[in-house]
């Protein structure tokens, strides 16, 4: 970071942990006011004080348990104590804690409750109810905050 503008500096493309390759969508924790980014390209989450100073990442591109295949959202739990990782190339919501260690994961490619064809978009109401939108399947799903399924919601192209 600079110290006149408050701007991050860096080069484009380049591999320090500050840097991205696709960041594509990003949380920030309310409670402590930790910012994490989903960095796609580098299949990586990178969590950042309120100050943008870099404090870990943790993931890797692959199929097992905290890897990632396009990872492509990402939400915190109204506790700020889980942070919840769409895994759109995996079909599939992975949760971890607020130090990137793995919790659980939940979803394969379907149709049925709990799968996913194309998912897009995560996001948790104040309840903690996770909701996760599926682009191909043209639905909503609601989730506890366990990964089951609660009700999905089907939408209508015009």
């Amino acid at each position: 970071m600079d110290g006149c503008s408050g701007r991050f500096q860096g080069l484009k493309g380049s591999t320090g942990d500050e840097q991205f390759n696709n960041p594509t969508a990003l949380a920030v924790d309310a409670l402590n006011g930790w910012i994490y980014v989903v960095d796609q390209w580098k299949h990586r989450i990178k969590k950042f004080d309120n100050r943008l100073r870099f404090l870990l990442a943790w993931g890797s591109q692959g199929d097992r348990d905290d890897q990632f295949q396009t990872p492509g959202d990402i939400a915190i739990d109204p506790a700020g104590d889980w942070i919840y990782v769409l895994d759109k190339g995996n079909q599939r919501v992975q949760r971890f804690g607020t130090k990137g260690e793995f919790s659980q994961s939940w979803g394969v490619q379907g149709d049925g409750d709990g799968e996913f064809q194309a998912p897009g978009t995560i996001a948790i109401d104040n309840s903690g109810f996770i909701y996760v939108g599926d682009i191909e399947s043209q639905r909503v799903q609601k989730f506890d905050d366990r990964g089951n399924p609660l009700w999905e919601a089907l939408t209508a192209v015009p």
